[in-house]
């Protein structure tokens, strides 16, 4: 078990409201994302968007649904490091959208 669990630290902040404080909190992990897109050339650039993110959530401070940053560094790396490479992407079309392989 713990040959293959890391954990991050990660930081989640509010971007649409400036009095919401910042959330910190440690998480584990057993493996890494490598997001591949048409901007990556190399496996780095690739785990660096995988650990940053923007979502939506309810804002208590608020009281409707906001905009969140969350971006997470790496606390305690594993002894094997698992890597998944993602190149599969969603594409939106008229009807909805579908599921594009990205070729690099």
């Amino acid at each position: 078990h713990q040959f293959f669990k890391g954990s991050f630290k990660c930081a989640e902040k509010c971007v649409e409201s400036a009095e919401e404080p910042e959330t910190l909190s440690v998480r584990p992990f057993d493996k890494l994302v490598c997001h591949i897109d048409k901007e990556t050339s190399y496996m780095l650039q690739g785990l660096r968007k995988g650990l940053a993110s923007e979502y939506e959530k309810n804002s208590p401070s608020l009281g409707r649904d906001a905009c969140y940053q969350q971006t997470m560094r790496i606390d305690r790396l594993p002894a094997y490091l698992t890597v998944q490479f993602m190149r599969f992407a969603w594409k939106k079309t008229d009807d909805g959208g579908t599921k594009a392989k990205v070729l690099r």
